[in-house]
């Protein structure tokens, strides 16, 4: 979510997005989190895509520079949002 919507989209959509996946997983035989416990997993591994990103940026990306930038822009928006950083030092 954090890479593939814009970043207002994410902000309006991120917790219904992730209610539909656990509704999706329990009624496929899967055994979801609680809501509350797969929230704060998504927000403690926010930082792993922009890590991500950032290293393909700085090794030559095959995707455009353009499009690189525009996926770490999101990425940090939603680190910021969700002060990922933070909870990685607790």
């Amino acid at each position: 979510m954090a890479t593939g919507l814009g970043q207002e989209d994410r902000r309006q959509h991120e917790h219904e997005l992730l209610a539909g996946y656990l509704d999706e997983l329990a009624g496929a035989g899967g055994r979801p989190p609680s809501e509350e416990v797969a929230w704060r997993q998504y927000v403690d591994h926010l930082v792993y895509p922009l890590e991500a990103m950032v290293i393909t940026l700085a090794l030559g990306a095959m995707q455009p520079p353009q499009q690189v930038k525009k996926v770490v822009a999101r990425a940090a928006a939603a680190v910021v949002d969700h002060d990922a950083i933070s909870r990685l030092l607790d």
